[in-house]
C-alpha cells in the first residue's frame, strides 16, 4: 500500500499546528497576536477578582477544558480551577456554587462554532444564577449564540486548510486553538497577579508554538511509524487510551478521533484505574492500548509498570512519550516526541501521532470520517446539537 494514496485531512491538520500557532501568536487580524484579543480579552480585574475558575464544553472542547484546568491551577496563584462537562455544569452542578459573589466563578465556555445548545445554556446559567458569574466564550464565531450570550469573548482566528479530500473537518486545528486560547488566558492570569514577569509570560506563549513545531520537525519519522502501525493494526475494532492528570485530555481526544475517523469503539482511562479495571479485559490480544506517558508527569513510574503489565498480558501496546524508548519493556511500540518547554503544555501536540495513525486507519478500513457514509446518523444536517431545548436550572 502506498502511503501517499492514504493522505487525509486528519493527517494534514495534525501536521499544521505550528503554522496555526504562529498565526495566533503573531498575526491574526482579529486577535493581533499577543497584544490583542487573546491576551487582553479579559481585564486585570476580570482575572484577579474570581477565586474559582470553571472550564466547560462538549466533546473536543471539554478535552481542552481538562487541560486548561491544570494550567490555571499551576499559573493562577491559588485559584481553584476545575473542568466540568457542559451537561453536568448546566443540569446538575449546584446553583449554590455559581454566582456566590459578583463575577465569581470565572467560567470559560469553549466551542469553536459557538452553536451547541449546552454551551449556550452554560453561559446563560452563569449569567443568571444568583449574583452571576463571569461568562467567557472561547470561540471562533463572534456572532454565534454562545458569543452573544457571554459577557466576554476570547476570539480564536482559525483559518481552514484547503480540503483536498472531501473529508469531514477532523477538529485537530480547532482543538489546538482552543487549548491556545485557554492557556493564553491562564498565562495572562499569572502575569497580572505577579506570579512571573511579562518576559516569562512571553516565553510561555512562544513555547506554545515551538512545541508543535518541534514535533512537526520529526513529522516524517512519526508519520512513517504511524502508517506502518496502522497497517499492522487495521483489523482491530476497539482501542483503549490511558493517561493521567491533564494528559487525560489527550487520552479522551485520541479516543474521540478513533471513533470519529473509523467508527471503531474507543475508551479512555487513567493510569491507576487501568490496573484496577481494564487489566482484566478478556481477549487482551484483540484490544490495543495506547499510553500517553509524559516524562515529567508525577505518575511516570506508574506508567512504566502499567505498560509492563499490558505487554505481559499480550495487549498490542503503543507508547507515545517524550522519554527515551529504552525506558520501556521490549514488545511495546514506542513513538518518541520532543518535550515541551513547559510540561503542562504537552496536550498541545501530544495527540499528533495518534491523529496520524487514525487518519491512515480510516483510509485502510475504507470508511468516511465522522461516518459520512451513513446518512442515517445525521438529522437535519446534524443540527440536533444546536436545536436541543435550552433549560436554565436555578
Amino acid at each position: 500500500m502506498n502511503k501517499v494514496d492514504l493522505d487525509n485531512m486528519l493527517r494534514r491538520e495534525a501536521l499544521s499546528l505550528s503554522e496555526l500557532g504562529d498565526h495566533l501568536l503573531n498575526g491574526g487580524t482579529e486577535n493581533d497576536g499577543n497584544y490583542g484579543g487573546l491576551r487582553l480579552a479579559l481585564s486585570t480585574p476580570d482575572l484577579c477578582s474570581p477565586r474559582k475558575v470553571i472550564l466547560t464544553g462538549c466533546g473536543d472542547s471539554y478535552c481542552a477544558a481538562v487541560a486548561g484546568a491544570r494550567a490555571f491551577k499551576l499559573l493562577g496563584r491559588g485559584v481553584n480551577a476545575e473542568a466540568i462537562p457542559a451537561v453536568e455544569y448546566t443540569r446538575s452542578y449546584p446553583a449554590s456554587a455559581i454566582g456566590t459573589e459578583p463575577n465569581n466563578p470565572l467560567v470559560y465556555v469553549i466551542s469553536k462554532s459557538g452553536g451547541p445548545s449546552r454551551c449556550v445554556e452554560a453561559a446563560r446559567r452563569t449569567n443568571e444564577v444568583n449574583l452571576g458569574g463571569l461568562s467567557v466564550a472561547v470561540t471562533a464565531s463572534p456572532e454565534s449564540p454562545l458569543a452573544k450570550e457571554s459577557k466576554r469573548i476570547i476570539q480564536l482566528d482559525v483559518p481552514d486548510l484547503e480540503n483536498l479530500f472531501g473529508d469531514a473537518i477532523p477538529g485537530c486545528r480547532s482543538y489546538y486553538a482552543s487549548l491556545y486560547g485557554v492557556f493564553s488566558s491562564a498565562i495572562r492570569m499569572g502575569e497580572v497577579k505577579g506570579v512571573y514577569p511579562m518576559s516569562e509570560a512571553s516565553n510561555m506563549r512562544k513555547a506554545m508554538v515551538d512545541f508543535p513545531a518541534a514535533v512537526e520537525a520529526e513529522g516524517e519519522r512519526i508519520d512513517q511509524q504511524m502508517f506502518e502501525l496502522a497497517e499492522q493494526w487495521k483489523d482491530f475494532e476497539s482501542f483503549e487510551f490511558v493517561s493521567d492528570g491533564a494528559d487525560m485530555a489527550t487520552a479522551w481526544f485520541c479516543a474521540a478521533k478513533i471513533a470519529e475517523a473509523t467508527g471503531d469503539f474507543a475508551t479512555y482511562e487513567n493510569v491507576e484505574e487501568f490496573g484496577h479495571i481494564n487489566y482484566f479485559a478478556k481477549d487482551p490480544a484483540e484490544t490495543p492500548v495506547v499510553f500517553l506517558a509524559n516524562y515529567k508527569d508525577p505518575s511516570y513510574a506508574r506508567y512504566k509498570r502499567s505498560i509492563d503489565a499490558a505487554v505481559r498480558l499480550g495487549r498490542p501496546t503503543l507508547v507515545v512519550t517524550d522519554a527515551p524508548a529504552s525506558d520501556f519493556i521490549e514488545g511495546a511500540v514506542v513513538c518518541t516526541i520532543p518535550s515541551p518547554a513547559y510540561y503542562w503544555q504537552m496536550p498541545l501536540a501530544q495527540h499528533v501521532p495518534v491523529c496520524l495513525f487514525a487518519g491512515y486507519l480510516a483510509r485502510l478500513k475504507g470508511v468516511a470520517m465522522f461516518r459520512r457514509d451513513l446518512p442515517e446518523l445525521f438529522v437535519n444536517g446534524n443540527n440536533k446539537l444546536r436545536n436541543s431545548q435550552i433549560d436554565i436550572v436555578k
